[in-house]
This record gives C-alpha cells, sequence and structure tokens, in this order.
C-alpha cells in the first residue's frame, strides 16, 4: 500500500464563538475564552449549563438541500450541520460538487451522541424519519447521497478519538485507492442533561467550567460543541491539479489501549506505541517536531499520562533550548468530545498556514505531578510566529477515546509553490450565482464584506476562483472591472439598485446548456479558427470588453462556459472566498404534541411560484392536483410536467408517502416501483389517467371478476385503506366507496357557500343521491374508518328519512369522539389561497389564524388561483363540520373493531349512539397499521364473520 503524503485542500467549521476557519484562527491567536453559559430555549434543549456552544443550531437549509420540510424536522441537527459544512469545505477547496457526482468521493464522519433522537422520543413521535434522521451511520450516508458520492462512506464511533481515527481511516481509503477524494468530519451536540450529570457524578467536570490543561489547578474539563470538515486528496494528485495546499499529512496511526487499569484508565505503554508507530509511518525524527496538539482535557491522570508518552518518543532526546511545545485548543473552545480531533487538526493547519504558535489559555503553575524541565516539552503559553527554516514545520494531532481507542496525526507544512504572477488583463469577469434572489442578494453583500477584509486579494485570483471552482445557479450577475474598487463599487451599486447597468443579471429556468466557447468568441470578435484570440485582442480594453460580455450573457443565458478559456495554465491560483450563504428556517420537533408538523409555514408569497398559466380551465384535474402533491412533499416552488421525482429531492420514503397520498386523493393503490417507473410529473399523470376508478361521481363500485353477485360492502371515504381489506374479505368481497375526494367542481362550490357546520350533511346528502341513482338496491352494508365514522352515521340516517334500510355499520376504530388528530405519518390536505397542502394531523394546523398568515399574497393571484379548486378549503370546513357534527341515537347494528391503541378510549358517544346494538370486537395492531400487513389479517377476521352471517343477494333493478 503507498503511502504517499496527503494533501488537506480545504477546510471548514463551526466552533463556539467561532462560524468559520478565519473567525477560529481570530479566536485561538488572541487567546479568546469561548465558553458560556447554555443559549438554548427549552425546545432545544433539557437543561441550561456553562460550556462551549454553538447558536442557531435548530436552522437549517432544507429547501437547497432539497430535504423536505417534515423530513427536515426530524433530522439530527447534528447531521444538518455536517450538511452545510461539508458544502463549505468543497468551496472552500475549489470542488464544484456537481463535477463530483458518481466519483469515488468518500465520507468519514466521527459522531458519538445522538441527543436530539433522546429528544424525540422523550415524546412518543413515531415517524420512519425519526429512525433514518437520527442513526449515527446516516451522518455519513447522508452527505454521500445528496452528492451521490460512491467512495466509502462511514460514520466513526470511538468517543472521544471518532473525528481523529475518520481522519487515519480516510488516508487509508486514499492509499489504497477506494477513494479519490475524501471528506472527514466530526460533530458534537449537547441537548441532554443526564449525560453531562453523569459525568460531574465521576468527577470529570470542573468545578470552574474551564479546561486548566497540565495546570495544578486542574479539575476535570467542560463539554463543548462543534462541526469541522476538512478535504483530502493524494498529494501529487493535488498538486497536478493546483489545488491550493493547507498542510500535507504525513502520517497517522490508530490503536487500542487493551486491558489497562480500568475500562475508561489511560495505557501509557499504549500511547508510547501509537506515537512510535506514527513516526516511523511517516519516516519522520520525532525530535523534528515543533509541536503537538494534545488530547489534553484537564484531568490531572491522563493529561499526566499524555505527557509522559509525549515525552518518551519526541522530548527525551532534545537539548534543553529545543522543547517540544505542547498545548490543547479545548483551553479555548471546551472538549468537543466526537470532534475534538477534528478541533486539534484545523487549529494545527492555521498554525502550519500561518506559522504561528498558539497560546493555551488557564496556565499558571504546572501539575505538581508534571515536572517539564525534565520532560523536554514546554506548554505554549504566548501568541509566537516562526522564523523560516530550511526545512517544512512539522506538528502533531492527538486524540483519545476514553474507551481506549487513541489516534495520532502527523502534519507537515504544505510545499512551497512556485510564486505565480497573474497574467495582465484591461478587465476582469466576475459572476455570482445562488438558488434565490435573495440569496444572491446576501451573497453580494458578503462580497463587499469579505472585499472590505482582504483590500490586497488579486483580482484576477478572485475572478478565477469565482468563475471556476463555485456551483452554477439559476440566480446569475456578472460584472465587468478593471480593479478591487471598480468591484466595490459595482456590487455597492448592485445593492443600492438592481437595476444598476454595471451589473447584468438574469434567471435560468432550465438545465445548462453547452456551447462551443471558442466559436462563440471567435464569432463575437469575428476572428477566424487560425488566429490565436489572446494574440488578435491583446491588450486592446474594448475586445477585452465585447469578449466577456459575450461569455458573460452566454453565461446568464444558461449556458456552460469553458472560463479555463480566458485563463491561461498555470496563470491563477484558488483563493478562499465568501461560502454560499444559505437561507435557513427553523426545524425542530416541539416540546408537545405538535411536535411532528411537517411545515415551519411561511408566507405563500415567499413560499411558493405558482405557474398560473398551466392553472388554465382546460387543464388535466389529475395532473394539477398531483402537482400540489408534489409540491408540498418536496418542498418544491415550481413543479413543471416534466420534472423528475427524484431530481427535485424526492427519496424512496418520500415516494411511499406520494403513494399514500394518490391512494388517500385518488382512491388508487400504486406501489413505491411505479414511481421510479414513472418518475415525471406528467408520466405519473398518465398514468393514473389510465385508471378505471376514475369517474365523475363520489360513488365507485369494485366487483372481482368471476364471483357471485352479493351486496356489497360501502365504504366512505377511505378507498385506499378498503381496497387493501376487500382482498382480505371472505369470496373477495365487492366493495362500494363513496369519496368526497371524487366531488365536482361544481358540487366543491356549491357547498363550500354553506356555514361549516351545514357542510357535512350536505355531503352525506350528494353520496346519498350518488347512491340511490346507483345500481345498488337497500339493505346497504356500511363500513369506514376512524373519523369518517361521523359522515357515514349521516349518510345512514338520511337513507333512513328516504326509507331505504342498513343492514349493519362496520365502525373500525370510529369512535366518534371530538375530532383530535393523532401523530401519524399521513397528511391531511388543506388548501389556502387556492394551494393544496399536506398537514400532518396535528391538532394546532387547522385553526382559523392559517389562512389569514396568508393575507400578504396578491389578491389577483390568489382569486385566479381559487376560481381553479377550491379543494383544500373544502375539505377543511368539512374537517371542522365532522368535529362540530352530533350524532342521534339509532337503530342499525353497530360493530366496532378497537385497535389496542385504542382500547381505552372514551366510547361514551357511540354506546349512546347506538345502544344495545353495539357489538366491540378487540383487534391488535396501532392504529395507523391496521391496514398494513400483519394486521390486516387480523382486521379481516372479525370482518368475515360478520359478512358471512349477513351476505346478502343483490336484488335485480
Amino acid at each position: 500500500m503507498s503511502q504517499e503524503p496527503i494533501a488537506i485542500i480545504g477546510l471548514s467549521c463551526r466552533f463556539p464563538k467561532a462560524d468559520n476557519t478565519q473567525e477560529l484562527h481570530k479566536l485561538v491567536s488572541h487567546g479568546i475564552d469561548a465558553i458560556t453559559q447554555s443559549p438554548r430555549n427549552s425546545s432545544e434543549s433539557d437543561f441550561s449549563i456553562w460550556g462551549g456552544f454553538l447558536e442557531n443550531i435548530a436552522q437549517f437549509a432544507a429547501d437547497f438541500f432539497k430535504i423536505s420540510p417534515q423530513e427536515a424536522a426530524m433530522i439530527d441537527p447534528q447531521h444538518r450541520l455536517l450538511l452545510e459544512t461539508t458544502w463549505n469545505a468543497l468551496e472552500d477547496a475549489g470542488q464544484v460538487p456537481k463535477e463530483l457526482a458518481g466519483s469515488r468521493t468518500g465520507v468519514f464522519v466521527g459522531i458519538a451522541s445522538n441527543d436530539y433522537s433522546r429528544l424525540i422520543n422523550n415524546q412518543g413521535i413515531e415517524h420512519l424519519d425519526v429512525t433514518t434522521g437520527n442513526q449515527r451511520g446516516m451522518a455519513a450516508n447522508r452527505i454521500s447521497y445528496f452528492f451521490d458520492f460512491r467512495g466509502v462512506s462511514m460514520s466513526v464511533d470511538t468517543a472521544c478519538s471518532s473525528a481523529l481515527v475518520a481522519v487515519d481511516r480516510a488516508c487509508r481509503s486514499l492509499w489504497t485507492g477506494e477513494s479519490t477524494l475524501a471528506l472527514v468530519g466530526g460533530v458534537n451536540l449537547i441537548l441532554v442533561e443526564n449525560t453531562t450529570g453523569r459525568f460531574e457524578k465521576a468527577g470529570l467536570i470542573a468545578g470552574d467550567n474551564r479546561c486548566k490543561v497540565f495546570d495544578a489547578r486542574a479539575d476535570g474539563y467542560v463539554r463543548s460543541e462543534g462541526v469541522g470538515m476538512v478535504v483530502l486528496k493524494p498529494l501529487a494528485q493535488a498538486q497536478a491539479d493546483r489545488d491550493r495546499i493547507y498542510a500535507i499529512i504525513k502520517g497517522s496511526c490508530v490503536n487500542q489501549d487493551g486491558r489497562s487499569n480500568g475500562l475508561t484508565a489511560p495505557n501509557l505503554q499504549a500511547q508510547v506505541d501509537l506515537l512510535q508507530q506514527a513516526y516511523q509511518q511517516a519516516q519522520v525524527d520525532p525530535t523534528t517536531v515543533t509541536y503537538i496538539e494534545t488530547h489534553a482535557t484537564g484531568t490531572p491522570i491522563g493529561d499526566a499520562l499524555e505527557l509522559k508518552a509525549i515525552s518518551k518518543v519526541l522530548g527525551n532526546q532534545r537539548s534543553l533550548d529545543n522543547p517540544c511545545r505542547v498545548g490543547s485548543v479545548k483551553t479555548n473552545i471546551g472538549h468537543t468530545e466526537a470532534v475534538s480531533g477534528m478541533a486539534g487538526l484545523i487549529k494545527v493547519i492555521l498554525s502550519l498556514q500561518h506559522r504561528q504558535l498558539f497560546p493555551t489559555l488557564h496556565f499558571q503553575q504546572p501539575h505538581p505531578a508534571i515536572n517539564f524541565e525534565t520532560l523536554g516539552l514546554q506548554v505554549q503559553q504566548h501568541l509566537e510566529s516562526l522564523p523560516p527554516t530550511t526545512k517544512p514545520l512539522l506538528m502533531g494531532v492527538s486524540a483519545f477515546g476514553f474507551g481506549g481507542t487513541n489516534a495520532h496525526v502527523v502534519l507537515e507544512e504544505a510545499p512551497s509553490t512556485p510564486t505565480i504572477y497573474p497574467v495582465t488583463t484591461p478587465f476582469h469577469l466576475l459572476t455570482l450565482s445562488a438558488q434565490t434572489e435573495t440569496a444572491l442578494h446576501t451573497l453580494v453583500k458578503g462580497y463587499l464584506v469579505w472585499l472590505s477584509q482582504n483590500p490586497d486579494v488579486d483580482l484576477g485570483n478572485l475572478c478565477y476562483s469565482a468563475n471556476t471552482a463555485r456551483s452554477n445557479f439559476s440566480y446569475r450577475l456578472f460584472t465587468i472591472v478593471a480593479s478591487i474598487n471598480q468591484l466595490q463599487d459595482n456590487l455597492e451599486q448592485f445593492i443600492q439598485d438592481r437595476n444598476t447597468p454595471v451589473v447584468l443579471t438574469g434567471t435560468v429556468n432550465k438545465r445548462q446548456r453547452k456551447i462551443d466557447t471558442l466559436s462563440a468568441i471567435q464569432e463575437s470578435l469575428a476572428i477566424t479558427e487560425s488566429q490565436n484570440i489572446f494574440t488578435v485582442i491583446g491588450e486592446n480594453r474594448s475586445l477585452w470588453q465585447q469578449m466577456l460580455t459575450k461569455l458573460g450573457r452566454l453565461w446568464l443565458e444558461g449556458y456552460k462556459v469553458d472560463w479555463n478559456l480566458i485563463y491561461r495554465a498555470d496563470s491563477y491560483q484558488l483563493t478562499s472566498l465568501p461560502s454560499y450563504p444559505f437561507e435557513k428556517q427553523r426545524y425542530w420537533f416541539e416540546s408537545t404534541v405538535k411536535a411532528s408538523s411537517p411545515l415551519d409555514i411561511k408566507p405563500i408569497a415567499s413560499q411558493l411560484s405558482i405557474n398560473t398559466d398551466t392553472l388554465s380551465a382546460s387543464e388535466n384535474t389529475t395532473l394539477f392536483q398531483l402537482r400540489q402533491i408534489w409540491q408540498a412533499l418536496l418542498n418544491n416552488k415550481t413543479v413543471r410536467a416534466e420534472d423528475n421525482f427524484f431530481e427535485l429531492g424526492g427519496n424512496s420514503f418520500l415516494a411511499a408517502n406520494l403513494c399514500l397520498e394518490i391512494e388517500n386523493i385518488f382512491g388508487q393503490k400504486i406501489y413505491p416501483i411505479t414511481i421510479f417507473e414513472f418518475p415525471t410529473l406528467g408520466g405519473l399523470a398518465q398514468v393514473l389517467q389510465q385508471s378505471p376508478l376514475q369517474n365523475s361521481s363520489s360513488l365507485t363500485i369494485i366487483q372481482p371478476q368471476g364471483k357471485r353477485e352479493i351486496s356489497p360492502l360501502i365504504s366512505i371515504n377511505s378507498m385506499g385503506q378498503m381496497r387493501n381489506l376487500a382482498a382480505n374479505l371472505w369470496e373477495e368481497y365487492p366493495l362500494v366507496n363513496l369519496n368526497l375526494f371524487r366531488f365536482s367542481q361544481e358540487m366543491i362550490q356549491k357547498i363550500s357557500l354553506l356555514e361549516p357546520q351545514d357542510k357535512l350533511p350536505a355531503i352525506a346528502e350528494t353520496m346519498v343521491q350518488d347512491l340511490c341513482q346507483s345500481t345498488l338496491k337497500p339493505p346497504y352494508q356500511f363500513i369506514c374508518f376512524c373519523g369518517d365514522a361521523h359522515l357515514t352515521l349521516e349518510v345512514v340516517r338520511q337513507l333512513r328519512k328516504l326509507n331505504q334500510d342498513v343492514a349493519f355499520i362496520i365502525l373500525i376504530d370510529g369512535i366518534l369522539r371530538s375530532y383530535k388528530p393523532q401523530l401519524s405519518h399521513r397528511y391531511e390536505v388543506v388548501r389556502l389561497l387556492g394551494v393544496n397542502y399536506l398537514f400532518a394531523k396535528s391538532k394546532n394546523l387547522f385553526k382559523k389564524h392559517i389562512l389569514r398568515k396568508f393575507s400578504s399574497f396578491s389578491q389577483q393571484n390568489s382569486s385566479q388561483i381559487q376560481q381553479k379548486s377550491k379543494f383544500g378549503e373544502f375539505y377543511s370546513d368539512y374537517l371542522v363540520s365532522r368535529k362540530q357534527y352530533i350524532v342521534q341515537p339509532y337503530p342499525e347494528q353497530t360493530y366496532l373493531l378497537l385497535s389496542l391503541e385504542w382500547q381505552n378510549a372514551d366510547l361514551s358517544r357511540l354506546k349512546q349512539a347506538a345502544g344495545e346494538n353495539l357489538e366491540i370486537y378487540q383487534v391488535p395492531g396501532p392504529h395507523h397499521h391496521l391496514f398494513d400487513q400483519p394486521y390486516i389479517n387480523d382486521l379481516a377476521k372479525p370482518i368475515n364473520e360478520i359478512l358471512k352471517a349477513s351476505t346478502l343477494p343483490i336484488e335485480s333493478s
């Protein structure tokens, strides 16, 4: 296995009081103490302690990462932080994510806690997204999934050494060739109190909440949070690709304490072996190492043993005037646990990059157990600039897990590179883009701040980096400038007036189109193929501006421009630029039952852009309704007929939810495989249109082939569930469905004019009319599920009033309770200003103030859309009407099938209405899974008995 050096080409991090690597450098170089009292509100954690904390951990750019709001709320914020930090690290490395898709890029993540899952579980939330969003293994897998990376993808949990072990695993993956590029990160958040409490009882937490490493006052550590990511590539490849290199990894090693004085006690000999192996592998003389970033946390025994091990390998052979310096970033930011190795690594990278040694805080008097004079070591207490040397600087980083897994990484200063003198040109072109207009505006502001902090940046390097090493999004701008000052002026004008002529903007609504950039330039400048472009234009300012304007306009129109044509080889180098300004919103489960609400509701004007051109009166109803489902599930602003479900952010779990919603609204059973086979909106709409179940009546009849005619069961609304059940019933019982989802627009409009309390009776009257106009004859047999018992009993009441006989009613969990929706993975459809949304069944989501939230939406657009469909408002009012409905006593035989989940439910309303005609059957399984295997078989058994005992032949019409 070749063990060539590994180049570190990209960095990104968030630590207490440091939201990026520049702020971390300021923090460690200025000796800033980042320990504070927890800033969290009660819904984000269950405690208030001192430590190192990140801000705004509930905020996440779900839209950017194509994650639905309901899923984002269930994802561990550690995973969300890793996604954003990964994007930033790739930007810093000049790696365009789209160009890496399908590559053997590996992802290695150190993560050891899952506090968010514990908080959710305490609320009793049961949702598949909780599982997929909180398993530690998904921390790396989600990154690989989003970016379409095909290399190794693994989460590492070795407690406090997790992140540095992940670095070692990544290096070995690069050395073996199973990964060609590696992203390595770590993350830690503190959201529950009991873990800290246990550490306090064990005497591990410092009384003053500070890590006083090596000091006589050392009495433990303080817990802390953070996230960090580095981008790794084999050195030879990084140099060939002209990547900017921060530092290089010469070697790494991982080992285990084995049997020591206790499972959590350190092993001196194991640490000595670790260091010896690491420096032997790196082929580095330990006495030449300038600095070691220790794992030291402030525990007297652990710190003393670690220094003793360092001394045996790196200190014993040194002269008194050349001690090995030691320190710990934990004195600044606290002990970040699983990510602590990454915090130390990034600190050392900054040391090598800036040739500085940073001060170790809180060190006053050495601990009595540590004699630095005999160890050949010295605590670094001041900011110190390192003088030039003939050989590159060498430093090391250690991280130890309390379970005994140890890691050490040997780093070297980045190799010197030849000075690059950018080509002198009259003008440079800068392109910027973002996913939204707001984000683009924020990005420009970020560049202005960055330019004020970096006035000496080379304009050519800046434009080269922005044009060639950043992703291209829909909202775009470009400007042509001759100097940094002019660039600042132009961007300032854009902030003041977005229509300024010095900055041109455009929006791309289609995929990037290819173009022969060279031919386009030649055509615009009237240059023949035999002529060299740069020879012709030379330093002619007019021709340069003409060429750059042509390229900029092509880029604004969505063409993929080959920028390398204007950036000659080895003439420019990458430079750090402002990161993408994620537009974040709060995604967090709440401390009450509303925790599983899938959406943080935003004003519709900013959230959803409806293409009213497609909502003409002649538009296919199926396509229109399907579009609304997609938009709600995918949180997508616009969905076109040709759009692909999975390219918009859909996945297998959302496909399953999509199938459920199609079943509910269209009454058609499809499976996720259909979504994979027909992934576009238009294709899936055609599949649904071809079903024989489409009709204009609320009534649908399903008559099994080859079966004798028997009186069917009549279900209300629950088409999907009852079709599943019908296949399990005696003699494949025929099924009739009365479904308000099939009401015509005219009927919806008519009923919508009624008061909410009158809508349920009107809906029932429509269904009764459809039933009486059919070929079906009484006595009728009804079956329904859950809350639709109210509507079923109203239908029965009206049939009795018309002297139509009813044989019996089967209520599956229809306990006639006041309508209080339960937590579930199912959703209700609500129309807000004419746009369908799928809301989780949470009791606070149907309050009247929801509609008022959308009052900012223009009346013109509102009226246009509301003319097309009133279904969502209609259904919302139906739920209100159902809640207010009072059931009258009735004489029909009633069978209640009661799930285990509701065995203690209040049945007083039902018993009062049904009297002595009520029979109760207990069925196993949870309420929302009664129609799934294996529970559906148990559900069918009592229904089969009822049907077999009361089979009635159909009367001839």
